[in-house]
């Protein structure tokens, strides 16, 4: 039987995404957490929790989502995480000690991967697509 989406705080979005990642056991213990042990139970036993057709849009995910951001060089990667919290190029560059016109650099070859056309495009993208944990400030 599978999962209710009643029985879980988390959209189908963002349960595809964590499938999608490979983090089923954190996901698992989070439901746990915030449901009931009978899940994990479930799981221990072998039950299916989710659909086939959730662990396709989760294996499209990956594919998709994986496969761009795979694409970027791991500067593009940081430019991007620190686009998606808000911070201009010049706080980008202070952040992490270079020109201005790197930024741009970046963004634009970032950008042009992800198949976006603007920055605010590109955050969205980032917000949209991976795991919070990937762009949002600690602490």
């Amino acid at each position: 039987m599978p999962l209710s989406v009643a029985a879980s705080p988390w959209t189908w979005l963002r349960r595809d995404k964590c499938i999608g990642s490979g983090l089923n056991l954190a996901v698992a213990v989070f439901i746990t957490s915030l449901c009931s042990c009978q899940l994990l139970r479930r799981a221990a036993r072998g039950e299916v929790l989710i659909t086939s057709e959730q662990f396709a849009r989760a294996r499209r995910w990956s594919q998709e989502v994986g496969v761009r951001w795979e694409s970027l060089t791991k500067r593009e990667r940081e430019v991007l995480e620190i686009l998606a919290r808000g911070k201009s190029n010049t706080e980008i560059a202070e952040a992490l000690s270079i020109e201005v016109r790197t930024v741009e650099m970046h963004l634009t070859n970032a950008m042009g991967k992800l198949g976006v056309a603007s920055r605010l495009e590109a955050a969205v993208w980032i917000r949209d697509n991976l795991p919070d944990d990937t762009w949002k400030p600690t602490g």
